[in-house]
């Protein structure tokens, strides 16, 4: 019996990052609708991907700048998908990754200490805080050196 909610379990967990993904459809006003100096990065039918700021929208033309290079314009029956680009946030996930390492390890550390052990349990929630703190920060500052990517648009 217990064999049967094991199969279930895995089955719901692998169902997560499928239900999670938007369904993305294939609507253009909201390319139209991005304001000049918005970050993408567009990806064609032939060619590779263009990355650059908007310049403008049209209802069959979309031009990017590149800081570097001449404009480049794509025509919309080329593009196959386009992304909005965030900004890193390195800081503010290595806040939060320290946050949970400080969680986790006073949790540990007083559990782990106590009045039978060679340490205090104050002792070792201090201890636990500055080991796990600082693994969490820097998983987190990992973690927050990837740019965000959200998909706005997709064609058939």
């Amino acid at each position: 019996m217990r064999k049967h909610y094991y199969i279930l379990a895995g089955l719901f967990l692998l169902s997560l990052p499928a239900a999670a993904k938007p369904n993305i459809q294939p609507n253009w006003a909201v390319v139209a609708g991005l304001s000049a100096g918005t970050r993408v990065d567009v990806h064609q039918r032939s060619g590779p991907t263009a990355h650059g700021t908007v310049a403008s929208v049209t209802d069959s033309v979309l031009v990017l700048d590149n800081s570097n290079r001449p404009p480049v314009t794509i025509q919309r029956q080329n593009i196959t998908s386009v992304y909005l680009v965030g900004k890193r946030e390195a800081p503010r996930d290595a806040a939060v990754g320290g946050a949970i390492g400080v969680g986790i390890g006073v949790g540990l550390g007083v559990g782990i200490c106590g009045p039978n052990q060679t340490c205090t349990r104050g002792g070792g929630a201090a201890a636990g805080a500055i080991v796990f703190g600082g693994i969490g920060a820097v998983i987190g500052a990992v973690i927050g050196l990837h740019r965000n990517h959200d998909q706005i648009y997709r064609a058939l």
